[in-house]
């Protein structure tokens, strides 16, 4: 009978545990329902959504990483639920260049925050930091876009400042391989999409720009990145994809260049032919 109460007890302890253990992630994924439901109810502007969804997918996500005693469960829940809210604030701020700005600047920090705080963490919050840090790099060339849109430069212009601001990522991937090296593939990874995305956006963007010279500066930062490296991540697949596009966009204009001025080959012994039609005419004559 008092093994039967011991056992009785001993479950009960492990339900008490497992309710404890379960109560962040409830309490994390309760916090972002809410986020949810109260513009609903509440009839709110899309600037307050947007700012809902930033502030309160910004604690959740910094909350997973920065409380070292929380389970596992928790710290992927919280981290998922924000990283939804914060997403979920970008699209909500594209109605407006200056709310898809802001979404970018909220993105930004709080990717390298979450990388800062979460790289020295176990493999768990190591994911969550690079994921981090993968968003953040994704968003710079975003964010040089919208700004754009916000001052009322054209298509054309919008792609060349996406395609500048690839090389902020790129450069900062060389400190990023020394100092966190633990990193370098989450961020090798944002590199390699933001790099083909911007390398191949004039197939899409008014303008007439040219593939070729998007294709070739983008794989040039993909080379500089990689710089005395080895090369982790995507960044080998999209630097050749790039190189690849470049290189067949530009040979027809290359042997255009070269072939036009001197016009169509010209048939064998054609020379020798009018050479003898001279001398015939002249023994004629």
């Amino acid at each position: 009978m008092a093994t039967a109460g011991g056992g009785d007890a001993d479950l009960g302890g492990g339900g008490a545990a497992a309710v404890r253990a379960a109560r962040p992630a409830v309490l994390a994924a309760a916090l972002a329902a809410t986020a949810f439901a109260v513009p609903v109810a509440w009839a709110a502007s899309w600037p307050a959504v947007v700012a809902i969804d930033l502030v309160v997918g910004a604690v959740l996500l910094v909350a997973a990483l920065v409380r070292p005693a929380l389970p596992t469960a928790a710290v992927l829940t919280s981290a998922a639920a924000g990283a939804v809210l914060l997403g979920h604030g970008l699209l909500v701020g594209l109605a407006d260049p200056i709310g898809a700005s802001t979404a970018c600047a909220v993105i930004l920090a709080v990717g390298l925050g979450a990388a800062v705080a979460g790289r020295r963490g176990d493999a768990v919050r190591r994911t969550v930091a690079g994921c981090g840090l993968a968003a953040a790099v994704l968003v710079v060339p975003a964010g040089a876009a919208i700004a754009l849109i916000g001052v009322g430069a054209p298509p054309w212009w919008q792609a060349r400042g996406a395609l500048a601001a690839v090389a902020l990522p790129a450069v900062a991937l060389l400190a990023l391989r020394r100092s966190w090296p633990e990193l370098a593939g989450y961020a090798s990874t944002g590199l390699a999409v933001v790099a083909v995305l911007t390398g191949l956006s004039p197939l899409t963007v008014p303008g007439a720009e040219r593939v070729t010279v998007y294709a070739a500066v983008a794989a040039s930062l993909v080379a500089l990145a990689a710089f005395r490296a080895r090369p982790v991540g995507l960044l080998p697949v999209a630097g050749l994809v790039l190189a690849t596009v470049a290189t067949v966009v530009a040979l027809p204009v290359v042997l255009s260049a070269l072939l036009t001025p001197y016009g169509p080959p010209p048939a064998p012994w054609s020379a020798f032919r009018r050479l003898a039609c001279h001398r015939t005419r002249y023994r004629s004559a």
